[in-house]
């Protein structure tokens, strides 16, 4: 049987690292992306702030959009510094 790859979409919260959301997906695109940070914020309400991979699927026109209308400034990690996105890395270990 061949393996699959899925991706897993976590949302944590950098305080307390509460994962506000996680699931797995067969595919890691901007609307799966944009369905779940609707779902957070439905349940848990508009953050502060965001901070995102680098991924092309978190940099869009809707998120910069969404961000800016609900008054959250959006940050983006580093390109190639795998370290700045490390909390999310420990909660799959």
């Amino acid at each position: 049987m061949a393996k699959k790859q899925v991706f897993l979409v976590t949302f944590l919260d950098d305080a307390t690292r509460f994962v506000l959301h996680g699931a797995f997906y067969p595919t890691l695109d901007q609307t799966i992306v944009e369905d779940c940070f609707r779902n957070v914020i439905q349940k848990w309400g508009a953050p502060e702030a965001v901070y995102f991979d680098n991924g092309k699927q978190y940099r869009t026109k809707w998120m910069a959009r969404t961000c800016s209308k609900l008054g959250i400034r959006l940050l983006y990690a580093r390109p190639y510094s795998p370290e700045a996105t490390g909390y999310g890395e420990l909660i799959v270990m």
